[in-house]
Parts: C-alpha cells; structure tokens; sequence
C-alpha cells in the first residue's frame, strides 16, 4: 500500500481489485475514486485470492496512510495457507423415496452441514451455490436442501475451484451409488433411468439468494450416449463383472457419471486498447491474468479480430498488456466462474471493431 498525494495505489495479488478497492474504502474511509489498485498478474488463485487479498489490502491500507509510508505486507507461507484454509468440510446425510419398478426417485431431502473457522468467507454463498447445482441432469420432482454452518476451531475455509458446483457433484453421486446399491442394479442404468430426457428445464431450487437457471438446448442425453459408445462402456462393464466373479481376491470397477457447472455470465468485463503511431498496441483488461492464458487469448482475439475487420492483424509480439488496474477499468467485477476470459476477449473484440471504423 502506498500513500498518494490525493489517496492511496494498493498492488494486491487478487482475483478482483474491485472488491480489494471496496474493502480499502470502507476500512479507510476514502472515496473508491482516491483508491488505485493494480496488478500485473496472480499467481494462481481460482477461488483462493478472492477475499484474503481484500482484507490484507485494507490492513496495510490504514497502516500506510497512518504512518504515510508505504507498507508491505508478505505472509510466510505457513500463515498464507493457514489464512486460505482450502475448501470447507462437508457433513450430509440425505433421505430419498423410490419408486421400486422404475427406479425413478420421487423425492430427495438432504441436510447438509459447511464447516468454517473463525470467519465465514464464502460458505454462505457457496451453501446456495450447492442448492441451484444439486439437481444436476437428474429429473426429480421434489428436493429439498437444508443448509448448516458450523464454526469450529481450524483456519478459514474459502472458495476452491468450482464452489459449489463441485459439492453439489458429490453429494447428489453419492446419492445415486446409493439408490443403485440399495435396488442391486448397475450406477449407470439407475442414473440413465433418472436422467431428464427434454430439452428445456428449469434447474437449481428456488428459495435461494441465487436465482434458478434454465437447461435450454440440453444435450446431455446425446453426451451420455456418445462416450459410452467411444468407451465401449456396457462390454467394459460386463468384463469386470465377469472379472469380479470369478476372482475372489482381486477386483476391478469401472463407472460413469456426469457432472453439471453452471456457467456465469458475470457483468463488468471491459477492454482498453490504444494504437500508437508506430502501429504497436496497448492494452488493459478489467480480467485478472491468473494463470488461466488471459492475456494469450485476448491477444490472439485481437489480431483475430482486426484481420477479419481490416484483413491485417497486429502480430501479438506488438502488443503490450497493462497492469490490471481500478484506474483503466473501474467497476470490473471480478475474476472467476470459468468465463471471465472470454468476456475479456469479447470486450477487446468490440473495442477492435469500434477502433476498425475509424480507421476505415
């Protein structure tokens, strides 16, 4: 943190400097305009750097503007870690009614419980994340899910790649082995029975600080179909059966299941791109790199772009990425949800084309 003449410049290794800049602003007092946060780039992150980097901000902010001096705050990386904590522990217990001659499952009722240190982080949002995910591809009528938080004595617990929808993943598979144990029939046949067949569905469950999404255009039947015919799954299985017969003492498995990721569209995604006279490019991203090939994929949208505009593209050796900063794209969300680079390359291919008019 460095104290400015009119306000403050935080370098932060985060996945959002819009929510580094908020923490600041309310810890400090300053307006978000008298706030600059920037980054070149993150190592790694994907979940992780979403809330801690936003509190140290604010620490060594008030720090800084007490002493006017710059601060610098780097953990040790046993304290980093134990800061992180990694994903929460999750315990459920669920309860289901079948309808035995089609192996259909009428109803679900899961009780879940997230665990969490001192802080709750993300679990409460992640706990909803699990209740617009928890259906997955499966066409049951009634679900219910209740949440539970329970503070314990350990490190925080945060986002870990895929909050939520990984969990959800999980638990409702687990059910399904279950359901499939219990009837004695094969995980892949109680799962293909259970499937929704059509081809527009309303997903997720209501009551939810998340809003419920939609299954248009759903595929996933044709999916299924697909890599069981690639994997010559149903002779594999028969093999192991017949394997696990007549052996005794040694075993074989094999199985299939499917996993849904609900795709987030999230707002805020810009893209600056200034041409200087000799022809070279500059360009600023509200898009954290992370480790994900941001900069790599906007760039090669951007030669993209400009050649099917103006039939040349700038070779990606001219252009230069700025620091992800508060100061050229303000209000840029954050960086997450598996979509964040390709709004940034939709961004710098509007701004091509917008630039590709002028130049005409």
């Amino acid at each position: 943190a460095v104290p400015e003449e009119d306000g403050i410049t935080i370098f932060a290794a985060s996945q959002g400097p819009d929510a580094v800049q908020k923490a600041v602003a309310k810890a400090t007092g300053l307006q978000q305009s008298k706030i600059g946060v920037k980054f070149k780039r993150v190592g790694g992150g994907f979940g992780g750097k979403l809330m801690v980097p936003a509190l140290l901000s604010a620490t060594a902010a008030q720090v800084a503007l007490k002493t006017k001096h710059p601060i610098r705050i780097v953990l040790p990386r046993e304290v980093d870690m134990g800061m992180c904590g990694g994903r929460q522990e999750i315990e459920a217990t669920w309860e289901v009614a079948v309808d035995p001659k089609t192996s259909k499952i009428k109803a679900m009722k899961y009780d879940i419980w997230l665990a969490h240190g001192a802080g709750e982080n993300m679990q409460k949002l992640i706990g909803h994340m699990i209740g617009a995910a928890i259906d997955e591809v499966y066409a049951i009528p009634s679900i219910t899910v209740t949440t539970h938080f329970a503070k314990q004595n350990f490190p925080d617990r945060t986002a870990v790649r895929a909050p939520g929808h990984f969990e959800s993943n999980l638990l409702m598979e687990a059910v399904l082995d279950g359901v499939a144990t219990e009837l004695e029939i094969p995980g892949h046949v109680l799962r293909e029975r259970n499937f929704f067949q059509g081809k527009f569905n309303t997903s997720g469950l209501s009551g939810s600080l998340l809003p419920q999404g939609t299954l248009a255009d759903y595929v996933h039947p044709t999916l299924w179909a697909s890599i069981k015919s690639k994997t010559n799954y149903e002779l594999r299985f028969k093999n192991v059966e017949e394997f696990n017969k007549i052996n005794a003492w040694k075993k074989r498995g094999i199985a299939l299941a499917p996993a849904r990721y609900g795709m987030a569209l999230t707002p805020g995604n810009s893209a600056r791109i200034d041409i200087f006279k000799d022809g070279s490019i500059q360009l600023a991203l509200s898009g954290a790199e992370i480790g994900q090939g941001l900069h790599t994929k906007v760039a090669q949208m951007v030669n993209t772009q400009f050649t099917q505009e103006l039939g040349y593209g700038p070779p990606i050796s001219c252009m230069r990425f700025l620091e992800t900063s508060t100061e050229q794209n303000p209000n840029g969300g954050i960086t997450g949800g598996s979509t964040t680079s390709e709004g940034s390359m939709f961004a710098a291919g509007d701004a091509v084309r917008q630039l590709a008019e002028r130049l005409r």
